[in-house]
C-alpha cells in the first residue's frame, strides 16, 4: 500500500541453496500497536541466516496502530477483517492476503500478546498458547514442549506461564488471518500469543522468538543469527 498510511515493508531472506529449495514461510506481526513482541520478533527473524527455503516477513501489518500505540484504529481490529472464502474487508487485511497468495506459502505465523492467560482465568486473556490450524496440529506440539522445557521451566515463572495449545484455526465462521489460512489455503498456521501479564517484553520476545524459530526447524527451515 505505497504512497499511504498503510505503507509498510516487506522483508525476504532467502537460504543460501536457493528459495526454490525448501518451504515459504510468511510471518505477520504488528496488526495490534500494543503488541511489540510481535513486530520486534518478526525483525529478529529479518536478521536470520537459512540454509535453504524463504521467508516473507511483514512486521509491520498495522503501521497507523503502532504510531498510535492504540490496539486498534478507527478502521477497526484489523484481524476481524479475514471472512474465510470471501475477500478481506479492509484494504490494508487485503494488502496482506494478497502478498501471502503471492508468496504461495508453505506455513504461515501471525505473531501477537494478550493481556491474560489461556484457559487460566488469568485476566480472560489468551497469552502462552499456540493457536494452530489442523495442518500444524503435530508440529506445534514439539514446538510448545520444547519451549516449555527449554525456556519456561528453569526460568522464575510458575506452570501457569507454560505454552499450551488453543483452538484449531479454520472455522469459516471466524474472520482471523489464521482461520483464513487454515480454511483458505489448508497449510500449516500459527497463531501465537505472548502474555504481557507478569512479564517483561524481553520474556515476551524470548518466547515468541524461540517459538518462532522452533516452528521453523520443525518445517525444515534451519536457522542461524
Amino acid at each position: 500500500m505505497a504512497n499511504t498510511r498503510y505503507e509498510s515493508g516487506v522483508y525476504v531472506v532467502e537460504g543460501r541453496s536457493g528459495s526454490d529449495e525448501g518451504p515459504t514461510v510468511v510471518v505477520v506481526a504488528g496488526q495490534h500497536g500494543i503488541e511489540p513482541a510481535g513486530w520486534l520478533t518478526a525483525m529478529q527473524l529479518t536478521a536470520l541466516s537459512i540454509d535453504v527455503g524463504k521467508l516473507v516477513i511483514i512486521p509491520f501489518a498495522n503501521p497507523p496502530a503502532i504510531i498510535q500505540g492504540v490496539y486498534q484504529t478507527s478502521d477497526g481490529n484489523m484481524n476481524r477483517h479475514f471472512p474465510p472464502e470471501e475477500a478481506p474487508t479492509l484494504d490494508a487485511a487485503a494488502a496482506v492476503w494478497r502478498e501471502i497468495q503471492r508468496n504461495d506459502p508453505d506455513v504461515v505465523l501471525d505473531l501477537h500478546s494478550s493481556h491474560g492467560i489461556y484457559q487460566s482465568g488469568v485476566d480472560n486473556g489468551v497469552g502462552q498458547a499456540v493457536f494452530p490450524t489442523a495442518a500444524g496440529l503435530e508440529t506445534v506440539v514439539d514446538a510448545t514442549e520444547w519451549v516449555n522445557d527449554e525456556l519456561i521451566a528453569p526460568s522464575a515463572f510458575g506452570s501457569e506461564y507454560e505454552f499450551t495449545i488453543g483452538t484449531v484455526q479454520g472455522n469459516a465462521d471466524q474472520p482471523l488471518l489464521t482461520h483464513k489460512v487454515g480454511h483458505d489455503l489448508d497449510v500449516p498456521g500459527y497463531l501465537v500469543e505472548v502474555t504481557r501479564y507478569g512479564t517483561t517484553l524481553p520474556d515476551r520476545l524470548t518466547w515468541q522468538t524461540a517459538i518462532a524459530i522452533k516452528l521453523l526447524d520443525e518445517h525444515g527451515i534451519t536457522v542461524s543469527v
